[in-house]
């Protein structure tokens, strides 16, 4: 029993191979977090940029309709 312990308990043993590898695997998982995290941002700056390029082009839009609204009314006979 006590060689047992040893070997599970060992700097080479069971639970040593079992925490580095645990180790490493989260070491691995930061590093995909820090990786989708970075790819997130991209993301979100990306879309915000095409965001506040389309609602620019919707104002646009909006004030060339106006105008043309004006325009078309400013046209008509008057009575």
């Amino acid at each position: 029993l006590s060689s047992y312990i040893k070997d599970l308990t060992g700097p080479v043993g069971t639970l040593a191979q079992s925490t580095t590898q645990a180790t490493s695997t989260i070491s691995e998982f930061t590093e995909e977090k820090a990786s989708l995290d970075e790819k997130i941002a991209a993301m979100t700056e990306r879309y915000m940029a095409q965001f506040s390029a389309m609602e620019t082009a919707v104002t646009g839009f909006k004030k060339t309709g106006e105008f043309l609204t004006g325009f078309i009314d400013a046209m008509k006979p008057k009575d």
